[in-house]
């Protein structure tokens, strides 16, 4: 319980990436002004007390991170966020940036600003080598040579859990963190809004649900066609690519199930050794209540689908066929319709015989 009425809770949703926070983010925003009417205010992307709300401050704390008076900026937001909260009885505020974990100098910089509230820190972990295949999907192939030069420069820094919550531990202590492995089994409800919020004794009654997947995983096959015109890409967040894909064949896009063909089985567990150690560490410091059980449970052959070049190669070339297919029936379509406009009448509806 707080000691003085004027303190109020902070919820600072600091990642991991790749682990649900797109999810948590857009069913925020969704929801936000329900939430205010049960005392959670959910600011704007400008830290703010105001609206649109996009339920994440991702490149708020982005740019604070290398920004010369980052504290008196962010005690300035803090504070202001603290004015209404006491104005309009919020007891609440969430702020979500998954990339605040990767800034270990903010660590100390949002300690010094939030001297009016109860901190509470959260961060979901994900299994090592899922990250790795995740995020390369979503970034490295963009600008890594392979998967493997992306892994070894790149994924240390994203996938170490337990450095990344050294410096938060050093500026808030372990006992205001609270850390969730990304796994359905262990999620309650097998959902990382459902956990989210059943972790800090938030109701979800009378808000609405996502009605459809936050951020989804596009197919690795698409992903491999991307890879080999990366040079497409103006930056690692640039996404248009899929996104012009995504509109021309729709959910085939998407990736159907768990399993990847971009490691094997002995390179997954290999890559998870490095990791052994601060994982376990986390688990019994953040989730004594595991037992014996390790953090996450090891990969298996389920885990891999085992294609040789010739069936990914035809995987792509189908991929490409449909885009083929769907573009050239789209300028079909503009075609009829320009010559119906022409002649005063409407085109023929698609698949009417002539």
């Amino acid at each position: 319980m707080n000691q003085r009425a004027d303190i109020k809770r902070l919820v600072l949703h600091i990642g991991g990436a790749k682990c649900g926070s797109s999810a948590v983010q857009q069913y925020l925003a969704f929801n936000s002004r329900a939430l205010g009417k049960d005392g959670v205010l959910i600011p704007a992307p400008s830290l703010e007390a105001k609206y649109p709300v996009h339920g994440q401050q991702i490149w708020f704390f982005e740019e604070l991170s290398n920004r010369e008076g980052a504290g008196d900026l962010l005690s300035s937001r803090f504070s202001e966020l603290h004015r209404e909260m006491v104005s309009n009885n919020w007891h609440t505020v969430i702020v979500s940036a998954e990339n605040i974990s990767l800034h270990p100098n903010l660590a100390d910089i949002v300690r010094t600003s939030t001297t009016n509230f109860d901190v509470k820190i959260i961060l979901y972990v994900r299994r090592q080598d899922d990250f790795l295949i995740s995020a390369w999907q979503q970034w490295g192939l963009k600008f890594s040579a392979s998967l493997e030069e992306y892994a070894a420069t790149s994924v240390d820094a994203l996938a170490d859990w337990a450095a990344m919550i050294a410096p938060w531990e050093h500026a808030f202590g372990s006992e205001n963190i609270i850390v969730r492995p990304f796994r359905r089994d262990l999620l309650h409800e097998g959902d990382v809004v459902a956990d989210f919020f059943d972790v800090l004794g938030l109701s979800r009654e009378g808000l609405v649900s996502l009605k459809s997947v936050s951020n989804p995983s596009y197919s690795e096959h698409l992903g491999d066609i991307a890879f080999r015109i990366n040079s497409v890409f103006s930056s690692m967040h640039d996404s248009d690519f899929f996104f012009c894909m995504e509109r021309l064949i729709g959910n085939e896009t998407h990736k159907k199930n768990s399993a990847s063909h971009l490691m094997n089985l002995e390179e997954r567990l290999d890559f998870l050794r490095k990791y052994e150690e601060g994982n376990r560490q986390i688990k019994e410091k953040y989730l004594p209540n595991m037992g014996d059980h390790p953090l996450f449970d090891p990969p298996s052959h389920e885990s891999v689908a085992q294609l040789s070049e010739i069936e990914k190669l035809k995987a792509e070339n189908a991929f490409l066929a449909r885009a083929v297919y769907a573009l050239a029936r789209k300028v079909e379509a503009i075609e009829a319709q320009g010559s119906a406009n022409q002649a005063g009448t409407s085109p023929p509806a698609a698949g009417d015989n002539p």
